[in-house]
């Protein structure tokens, strides 16, 4: 497995989007999206999306992986976490997941993010809202 951040597994960066600002205490860092890699090919991503204003210190993770690569997102989310914390003003990462979905509430878990609660109705998904399982992960 590699992913595209420079310095974790190789030199090769793949950001899908990339702003061509520098970041700074005022203003958050732009949003950012690395592809994981294995074997070469993209099998998967994470997206981060920084806060604004009173928030610009937080950042939302999300992640996507393709089934047939079980077990490798853990690993992905805690590097990017670690990638998040060493590169930018981020001091707090957050991430949510459907209560009915333990795997992704297990990579959060073993990616080292706390859970924070419950958020009911706080998501629709199949048409009808469902709860949600709040992260985080402070720097």
């Amino acid at each position: 497995m590699r992913l595209s951040w420079p310095g974790i597994f190789g030199s090769c960066r793949v950001p899908i989007r990339r702003a061509m600002r520098t970041p700074s205490l005022r203003s958050p860092p732009p949003p950012e999206d690395f592809a994981v890699v294995i074997g070469g090919k993209a099998v998967g991503g994470i997206g981060l999306a920084p806060g604004t204003d009173v928030g610009r210190f937080n950042a939302g993770i999300g992640c996507r992986i393709g089934a047939s690569y079980r077990g490798v997102m853990t690993a992905a989310v805690a590097r990017a976490a670690e990638w998040v914390f060493a590169n930018t003003p981020i001091i707090r990462i957050f991430a949510a997941a459907y209560v009915s979905n333990p795997a992704s509430q297990r990579v959060l878990d073993k990616a080292g993010f706390r859970f924070v609660g419950t958020m009911h109705r706080a998501f629709v998904g199949n048409g009808a809202f469902v709860d949600g399982c709040y992260y985080e992960l402070l720097k």
